[in-house]
């Protein structure tokens, strides 16, 4: 597939007060060292104005911030990487996410990401989600690939 669309229902941390971080699978592992370029934003319901995330060198990028994990709280979205199993292209992902924050708030986040500039020319096998703190609590997710 040319594109491969990940999309993601009711993600809710165990801790209260997350981020949902991302990371990728190329050429065998799962890539943690700073190898991620990413930009993005946040935006919450209770303010005017945007948080910006951006980092020329992490280990990781953030799908969304500030996760609740009371009632009627968590967070969906997608993932959407271009050209997954290209060898001569480098792994590039666009988020948005949105849910309610552990503030109540309502968060929009939409961003874009490099993967392993180390790797990044290698096909991308896996995508892992995880927290900043504790767990997952509950996830669903469906994987759609889509021939451009």
């Amino acid at each position: 597939y040319n594109r491969v669309m990940i999309w993601i229902e009711n993600c809710i941390p165990n801790t209260d007060n997350v981020q949902i971080r991302v990371r990728l699978k190329l050429n065998g592992a799962y890539k943690t060292g700073y190898d991620y370029a990413y930009h993005g934003y946040h935006r919450y319901s209770g303010s005017g104005t945007y948080s910006v995330v951006q980092a020329s060198g992490d280990d990781r990028f953030q799908f969304a911030q500030n996760v609740g994990n009371a009632t009627g709280e968590g967070v969906s979205g997608t993932l959407t990487f271009d050209n997954p199993n290209k060898t001569d292209w480098a792994k590039t992902v666009r988020w948005e996410s949105q849910g309610m924050s552990n503030a109540g708030d309502i968060t929009n986040s939409v961003g874009v990401a490099g993967g392993s500039t180390a790797d990044g020319k290698t096909a991308l096998t896996g995508v892992r989600l995880y927290t900043s703190s504790g767990n997952l609590g509950t996830i669903s997710y469906s994987t759609y690939g889509l021939k451009v």
